[in-house]
C-alpha cells in the first residue's frame, strides 16, 4: 500500500490597492498556517491586518503602503499568541508606485509587529 504524502499549502491573501486613508482595507478571517504551509499576504497602501493566528507555518507579509497595519484601527492588537511560525516582511513595490519609500513602509509594519511582544 502506497503512503499519500503531505503536501505545502501556499495561500495569498489579497487586501493590496493603491487606496487612500479613507478607504483603508481590512481583513480579519482567523487564520491557521500549518507546518509546512505559507501563507503570503499583499497589503493595501492603507490597510489593517487585524487576524487571530495559530499555527506553526510561515507568514509573509507585503507591505503595500505607507500605512499597513498589524491590528485594527481601534489599536487592538492581533492575537498571535498560538502562533509560532516565521514572519516574514517585505515591500510590495508593485502595489502602489505613488506610495512613499517602500524601506519606510517595512519599517513601520515591522515597528507595529514589534509592539506586539
Amino acid at each position: 500500500m502506497a503512503l499519500s504524502q503531505a503536501h505545502a499549502e501556499n495561500k495569498t491573501i489579497d487586501i493590496s490597492g493603491d487606496n487612500t486613508d479613507k478607504t483603508a482595507k481590512t481583513y480579519a478571517t482567523a487564520l491557521t498556517i500549518q507546518q509546512g504551509d505559507t501563507v503570503n499576504v499583499l497589503m493595501a497602501r492603507y490597510a489593517y491586518f487585524s487576524s487571530t493566528i495559530s499555527g506553526t507555518g510561515v507568514l509573509n507579509l507585503y507591505a503595500g503602503g505607507e500605512r499597513g497595519y498589524l491590528g485594527n484601527s481601534d489599536k487592538k492588537w492581533n492575537e498571535w499568541g498560538n502562533y509560532t511560525g516565521d514572519v516574514h516582511m517585505w515591500p510590495y513595490k508593485q502595489n502602489a508606485p505613488s506610495a512613499s519609500s517602500n524601506n519606510t513602509k517595512v519599517s513601520q509594519v515591522m515597528a507595529h509587529l514589534h509592539n506586539l511582544t
